[in-house]
């Protein structure tokens, strides 16, 4: 990523949220990601010609941070501002490659801030049910690929460090506690259970890495492409790359600028 690249980044769309919610949170998420200067760790889109710029201030939601293992996975861990409040959501991911393709953010219904973020609003009760239904299942049942992808919207929102969009936050029971942080990112072209989840809840798919000799329409997908490839869909910066060799970079480049751990 070129470091050396300014912008004046804006947000440019607020990605499987309800319509009317995009104009209050828009400039929230300004204010999170748009005082484009000092480097803040992430990327942002600049302006609507899909040119990427380096987003924001630090210490803004865009700290990513080196994990040197979670169990037996080795990744990373990203911090999401929340759209609406100066909380964010750290968030722990194998797949760094993949970050230009998030649409979503899932939680586990045990995750610690769940009860505040729907203390009071509309959807209180039907979250609540949602966790209690699913303190009655086992780890099993809930880690079990070949079940339904069950969830429900919590009503919030972060705003991604790396494309400046409003995305929303999910609830499901396949994500567990123990796992990293109790929070994922979705990446559903490039994660099969993302893939499910987004197809039953209709939520965007957005394919950012290709397979090396052939083309992906996304509105034909049966599956999630997990395979490495070339990036694409990066604003023209990273595209053409191999994801594997993206995969590498990102986390030293990271580190240089001491945002990881």
């Amino acid at each position: 990523i070129d470091g050396g690249r300014d912008a004046a980044v804006g947000v440019v769309g607020v990605v499987g949220a309800p319509a009317d919610a995009v104009d209050v949170l828009r400039h929230q998420a300004q204010r999170a990601v748009g005082e484009a200067g000092g480097y803040a760790g992430g990327v942002a889109l600049a302006d609507g010609t899909g040119q990427l710029g380096i987003a924001a201030r630090a210490g803004v939601g865009v700290g990513v941070g080196l994990i040197d293992g979670l169990g037996k996975s080795e990744g990373v861990e990203i911090n999401f501002p929340m759209a609406d409040s100066q909380d964010k959501v750290k968030v722990f991911t194998t797949r760094p490659d993949t970050v230009f393709g998030i649409t979503y953010l899932v939680v586990a219904p045990e995750y610690p801030k769940l009860k505040e973020w729907v203390k009071g609003s509309p959807n209180e009760k039907a979250v609540l049910q949602f966790v209690h239904e699913a303190s009655l299942k086992t780890k099993i049942e809930r880690s079990d690929a070949t079940k339904a992808k069950e969830g429900i919207f919590s009503g919030k929102y972060v705003v991604s460090p790396f494309t400046g969009e409003i995305l929303p936050i999910w609830v499901s029971d396949y994500v567990l506690m123990d796992y990293g942080t109790g929070a994922v990112m979705a990446v559903p072209a490039h994660d099969q259970r993302d893939f499910e989840f987004a197809k039953s809840h209709q939520l965007p798919i957005k394919l950012v890495i290709k397979p090396f000799n052939e083309n992906l329409d996304v509105s034909t997908m049966t599956q999630a492409f997990e395979e490495e490839g070339l990036m694409i869909e990066t604003g023209g910066y990273m595209d053409g790359r191999a994801s594997a060799v993206f995969k590498q970079e990102i986390v030293p480049y990271i580190e240089r600028k001491n945002l990881g751990k």
